[in-house]
């Protein structure tokens, strides 16, 4: 309980944001537009692969068919997101071609990404999807204004 009240921060002493980005481990900045299409935790395991694939990239440790390999504990480590949530997300992630698939290799067991290689212009598309589902929300949730009452009515 002690551990608890000392990492409590008070809200005058700062945003509840900054909070967040100062929060040892860092945090996953998650784009609004993508969580809109996608779903929070697909983007948010997007996010994470493309940061693995950069420092994969970076190092040269990326394997001859440009994958790389994360296993289902430093997936959840990272992400928060359970083995199933893992599966679900990896499919819409496949569903809208920002990566191409995933293999299965070695001992123990660890799952090989391949990110798409025109991801930037699948992720273009998603951003038009984002705008299309804003509006089709915003129309089905669309409420009527309130009419004005006309003479001999009472409001």
């Amino acid at each position: 309980m002690e551990n608890i009240k000392k990492r409590n921060v008070n809200v005058t002493e700062g945003s509840l944001k900054e909070r967040f980005m100062i929060e040892k481990g860092g945090f996953i900045p998650m784009t609004r537009r993508y969580a809109l299409v996608l779903g929070l935790n697909a983007t948010g395991l997007l996010i994470d692969l493309c940061d693995k694939y950069e420092y994969y990239k970076a190092t040269g440790e990326l394997n001859k068919y440009d994958e790389f390999f994360l296993t289902v504990p430093s997936v959840e480590i990272a992400t928060g997101l359970t083995k199933a949530q893992q599966v679900t997300a990896i499919k819409i992630l496949i569903k809208y071609k920002l990566v191409e698939g995933t293999n299965q290799r070695g001992l123990p067991k660890r799952r090989y990404f391949k990110m798409a290689e025109d991801i930037n212009k699948q992720l273009d598309k998603i951003l038009v999807y984002a705008d299309d589902k804003e509006k089709e929300i915003l129309a089905r949730n669309r409420v009527k204004p309130p009419t004005k009452p006309t003479v001999g009515q009472s409001a």
